[in-house]
């Protein structure tokens, strides 16, 4: 029988959109179509393996103008989604005012092998709202859940934590401000996305890791994203040099990530990150967290 944490696993990202914009999920791109109505674009990350499925909801206030209308799009999390075709596309889903919708996404049903061994699929969720003219997107409520295939109680399992993972903005400073505990057999996934928008540039994205007292203990190769790409970053308990707690091989890190115009310009860009953290062995996510995503001003040394 399968024990209670195992059935009742629910990894939930982010709980309403009006937080979204800060945490990661949110990334709004507002434009306006022909009818007067307005479209925002918003992004996620999140890994799935076999048996999983992933569950998006989306609420409408009482209070809108009118009936809004959603669909997601499912992405492989490398390469340009721009010009990549969606593994998965929902139908149009429209959600009157004071109501909402939920839609769930097998893993079975995206048609990629994954990683191996484990099948791991990471994955760039994107949704799409359209609303009536005026409408905010912090009015939206919203939430994207991973939970098994088959749950029996239907229970869910709040989180045990939360992280924050936060670009610095224009500083020379090394802080660490993401502080996360990883176990022997666990990794870290840092996932970017660099969404296309008109002027954007090409930047170098690199990421650090940091003991207790700050010295650096990983550090990634630099990797350019063209506007448009994304790109996943993963970061192994056995890459640390650092030597873990005695009996169980705890280590506590803290995280940093240096940014850098090619062009060497100074300018603000929207940079959405998000942080995961892995079993290796079975390829799930055990944790999850709020993270930084928004316009940040990156300086000449990226800090």
């Amino acid at each position: 029988m399968k024990t209670r944490s195992r059935t009742t696993k629910v990894l939930t990202i982010a709980i309403a959109l009006a937080a979204l914009a800060a945490v990661g999920w949110l990334q709004p791109v507002k434009a306006q179509t022909g009818d007067g109505s307005v479209r925002f674009v918003t992004y996620a990350s999140v890994g799935i393996i076999p048996d999983e499925r992933i569950r998006l909801s989306m609420g409408n206030p009482k209070n809108s103008a009118g009936t809004i209308m959603l669909s997601y799009s499912f992405y492989l999390a490398h390469g340009n989604i721009s010009s990549s075709t969606p593994l998965y596309e929902s139908e149009l889903i429209k959600v009157p005012a004071g109501e909402f919708r939920y839609v769930d996404v097998r893993r079975k049903n995206l048609n990629t092998e994954g990683e191996l061994p484990t099948g791991r699929a990471q994955m760039i969720v994107r949704t799409t709202i359209i609303a009536p003219a005026g409408s905010n997107p912090d009015d939206f409520a919203g939430s994207l859940e991973v939970l098994e295939d088959e749950v029996q109680d239907g229970n869910t399992v709040p989180l045990d934590s939360k992280y924050r993972l936060v670009i610095l903005a224009a500083r020379r400073s090394k802080q660490v401000n993401a502080p996360i505990a990883l176990l022997p057999g666990q990794s870290l996934r840092f996932t970017f996305l660099y969404p296309d928008e008109e002027g954007s540039e090409p930047v170098s994205v690199t990421t650090f890791t940091y003991d207790g007292i700050g010295r650096l203990t990983s550090q990634s190769t630099p990797v350019k994203l063209e506007p448009g790409e994304c790109h996943t970053f993963v970061v192994n308990y056995d890459d640390l040099r650092v030597e873990g707690e005695k009996g169980t091989g705890r280590t506590q890190v803290g995280s940093g990530i240096q940014v850098l115009m090619t062009d060497g310009s100074v300018r603000s860009l929207n940079l959405p990150v998000w942080m995961e953290l892995v079993n290796n062995q079975t390829g799930s996510t055990s944790g999850g967290g709020t993270y930084y995503a928004g316009s940040v001003t990156v300086s000449g040394d990226g800090f």
